[in-house]
This record gives structure tokens, C-alpha cells and sequence, in this order.
């Protein structure tokens, strides 16, 4: 499960395709036990609880308040320690700071890009609350006890849901199910090391539809969720071992699309597993025929046919024909013409004076090495 949190968070999941054997099937309406999420902008709706930075030990700017004296020493008045608590009770304290520099009239601090805490109760799987700190905090004499500018914050939570599936039909264009719409489910009963979930209202989307969890799958998903407890630090040598989603979140330009990505991942892990019933659609196969209008093609296959006879015909009455030079004019044109003197029609160039002299011409034909055709006298 943890592998299709990972690959749903960042977005290169591959989505559950059903079992098609031609172009096009369709299968009927179906529900399924899921997961959901969900994610509100909550920087404006955060309570922000601040004090000054020497009341804070936690604070890595807290190891210089010893050098800070004289003119400094005021900025260790300065009320940059903010802690936040979302809508719904979860809090991040404040932020450690990755490089502080100081002067007589200035004291700049870099907090941490980005933290999150998740934490679980008996509705949620988890809920996730982040800040990303995209700027540092000023700070000059004059504006010691202003609170920090509120870092960006957004709370997501990750929530059993029924999910259902309508219109499903798929193609060569499309081969994943879409969701219709989905509800959230809660915890009803427990027997027999199976908790029993059901929507918020008790009627769920297709009647006789039941969903049950094991308690111990239930548990390590609430456990795999512990890695949502990250900071993004720009100390390396501080960095905790394991899978760290503090760059990933920080870096994703849409946190709610990517937590709608991950529980989308993670519904399909479930989808897939053991104990799931089939659900069977049906399958079209596309056949094309090709209807011949036999009147017209019956002048194409008579002209072939007659064609066929004439050649055969032509064989046959030429069959046993004793000299080839009787029934062709090949040997004519390709063998030697010996004629008189008076009838030579080599120097001639009009062509009646030829068909006229070859009028008067008589040849036989002599036994030679070649053909050749001689006129007699």
C-alpha cells in the first residue's frame, strides 16, 4: 500500500483498467470500498499563537542569543517563535530555522521550506497538516512584536469512502473507469476482527452493498501515514533516514491533485487484491461485410470469360499449323527479301511506290542458315 501512496503522491500511478478482450465493453453500475481525500486552504483559517524567540529552546536561532548583546540584544525579543493550529486540532510548532543573520538593525531568518504533521482519529485513515515557508522573516527594532507573515497552509485528509462507478464504458480511446460520485464512510460496528463501515446517512449508492475491513489492514493503513510527519531541511546532516515526502509535497504545484492521485492509488490497490468479486460486463466486437451488387460485375466477368474461349479457340485452329512464316508476319519482318535489280524498294521513301512495286514481287522461300525470302524470276 505504502508503494501506491508513493507512486500516486507523485503522480505515475497506473490506473486500474478493467478486463476487455475486444475494442469496446461496457459493464454495469458498480460501487466499491475506496479511499478519498480531501484538502482546504487553511491559511487564513489557522490560529497563529506567537512569542518571542528566547522563550523557545527548540529554536536553532535560540544557540545564538548567548553572542547577542548591547544593541543586539533586543532581537531576542523578537516574536518570530509562531506555532499553528488547523480547523481541525492538529498543530505545527514552530519552525526550525535553517540560517539566521543578524545586525544592529536587522535580523534575517530562513525557516524550513516545509513541514507536515498527519495524525489519525476514528473516521480518518489520516489528516495532514502543511505549511510551506516561501520567504524569510525581518525583523528590525521597529517591528519586534509583529507577528510572522502566515506561511502557506493546507490541511488534507484521507477518509474510507464508497465510491461509484456509472456510464462505464470503455474503448480504445479510454480503458479506465471513472468516478461518478463518492461518500464517506464510518466506522459502525466491529465483530469478529472486522470493522463495518457505512456512509453517514446509512444508505448506501446500490442497495445490498456491505463493506468490512479487517482491523489489522486498517491499522497499518493508519500506520503507513506516519510518513507524512516530514520537515524539508536544508541541513544535510540532520536528515532522517527512510522516505522522506517533505520535496515531493513541496514541489508539487497542485497538493490537492496529488492527494486526489494518491487515494485514487490507493483505491486501486484495494480494487486489486485478494478477496475482490469480479463484476462482468459485456464485450462487442465490431464485423464488417461487403455486399456485391452481382449485376454489375456480371460485364467484367463475361468480357473475362469471353476472353478465355477466344484464346483457347485461337490455340486450337492454330494447332498443327506446318510453316510458321503461313500464319504470322514475324518471319516476314525479321528474315532477308533478295529482289531484282529493277524491283530494290530499299532506296524508296514514299510508301506507295513500295505497296506498288511489292505488288508485282514474288518470293520463295530458300533453305539457308536464316530465312530468307528470294523473288523468282
Amino acid at each position: 500500500m505504502q508503494t501506491a501512496m508513493l507512486t500516486g503522491l507523485v503522480g505515475i500511478n497506473k490506473p486500474l483498467e478493467p478486463i476487455c478482450p475486444t475494442s469496446n465493453c461496457d459493464y454495469p453500475d458498480l460501487s466499491t470500498l475506496g479511499i478519498c481525500s480531501l484538502c482546504d486552504d487553511v491559511t487564513e483559517k489557522a490560529t497563529q499563537t506567537c512569542l518571542p524567540i528566547s522563550s523557545n529552546s527548540t529554536l536553532r536561532v535560540s544557540s545564538i542569543l548567548g553572542d547577542l548583546g548591547g544593541d543586539d540584544r533586543h532581537f531576542a525579543s523578537a516574536h518570530a517563535s509562531c506555532s499553528y493550529s488547523s480547523p481541525s486540532g492538529l498543530i505545527l510548532d514552530a519552525p526550525l530555522f535553517d540560517t539566521v543573520t543578524y545586525g544592529k538593525e536587522l535580523l534575517q531568518m530562513v525557516p524550513q521550506s516545509f513541514t507536515s504533521i498527519a495524525r489519525s482519529n476514528n473516521h480518518t485513515i489520516s489528516s495532514v497538516f502543511m505549511a510551506t515557508y516561501d520567504s524569510p522573516l525581518l525583523y528590525t527594532p521597529e517591528n519586534l512584536t509583529a507577528p510572522e507573515k502566515r506561511p502557506k497552509m493546507t490541511e488534507c485528509s484521507l477518509y474510507p469512502c464508497e465510491r461509484l462507478y456509472t456510464q462505464n464504458h470503455v474503448s480504445t480511446k479510454s480503458r479506465a473507469l471513472q468516478v461518478s460520485k463518492s461518500q464517506a464512510m464510518v466506522n459502525a460496528s466491529i465483530s469478529n476482527n472486522w470493522i463495518h463501515l457505512i456512509p453517514k446517512n446509512r444508505v448506501t449508492f446500490l442497495p445490498n452493498s456491505n463493506y468490512s475491513i479487517h482491523w489489522k489492514t486498517w491499522d497499518l493503513l493508519r500506520k503507513a501515514t506516519s510518513i507524512f510527519n516530514t520537515t524539508l531541511d536544508q541541513q544535510p546532516l540532520e536528515k532522517e533516514p527512510g522516505i522522506r515526502l517533505g520535496p515531493i509535497m513541496y514541489n508539487s504545484d497542485n497538493i490537492t491533485e496529488s492527494f486526489a492521485q494518491m487515494a485514487t492509488s490507493m483505491t486501486d490497490n484495494m480494487r486489486s487484491g485478494k478477496g475482490t468479486i469480479h463484476v462482468p460486463g459485456r464485450a462487442f466486437l465490431t464485423e464488417t461485410y461487403i455486399h456485391v451488387r452481382w449485376l454489375w460485375i456480371m460485364l467484367p466477368v463475361t468480357l473475362i470469360v469471353l476472353s478465355i474461349l477466344h484464346l483457347t479457340v485461337m490455340a486450337v485452329m492454330s494447332r498443327g499449323q506446318p510453316v510458321l512464316w503461313k500464319s504470322s508476319i514475324l518471319p516476314v519482318i525479321m528474315g532477308r527479301l533478295e529482289t531484282t535489280p529493277e524491283h530494290e524498294i530499299a532506296h524508296l521513301r514514299h510508301m506507295g511506290e513500295v505497296q506498288s512495286i511489292s505488288k508485282n514481287i514474288k518470293t520463295v522461300v530458300r533453305q539457308e542458315d536464316r530465312l530468307v525470302f528470294s523473288e523468282e524470276d
